[in-house]
């Protein structure tokens, strides 16, 4: 079966009509292409509308978006993943300064958390304890190097 869309006038199979059951067929008037073409038309000239449109949607489907959004994570991981990393690797900057922010606001959450660290992993203290006392000892040699020199 065929369909002539209302806006090009062109003859077009119903595959290329979205569905809708308000009209005689159960078809669109306008064909993909052309309805297409009008909501992009309509975005561009209406980027506010859209954008508080969008965000009202968001707002009064936290759930909904937050399951949509672990959904698509979950299906696309790598992808996902890549992405992140390349916009790290694009955006250096801000990872610096957020991560300069966090760590100024929850200082003593963090404090905390590596203090229950050490306790709860007491195996890993000799080591990490071991490379902090060689470090402090190579810095030592060195200031006493630099000391020695300047006499």
């Amino acid at each position: 079966m065929v369909k002539i869309c209302s806006l090009c006038g062109i003859e077009k199979s119903l595959d290329e009509f979205h569905k809708f059951i308000h009209s005689k067929d159960g078809y669109r008037s306008r064909c993909k292409e052309c309805r297409k073409t009008i909501t992009k038309k309509y975005r561009e000239e209406n980027t506010d509308k859209v954008r508080e449109s969008q965000k009202r949607y968001r707002e009064d489907n936290k759930e909904l978006v937050k399951q949509r959004k672990k959904e698509y994570y979950e299906n696309n991981k790598e992808k996902v993943l890549e992405k992140n990393k390349e916009w790290r690797e694009n955006n250096p900057d801000y990872n610096k300064e957020y991560s300069s922010k966090y760590r100024e606001k929850n200082r003593d959450l963090l404090n905390e958390k590596a203090k229950q660290w050490r306790k709860d992993n007491p195996e890993y203290m000799p080591a990490y304890m071991k490379t902090y006392l060689l470090f402090i000892f190579f810095v030592i040699i060195i200031i006493q190097n630099q000391f020695l020199n300047e006499i």
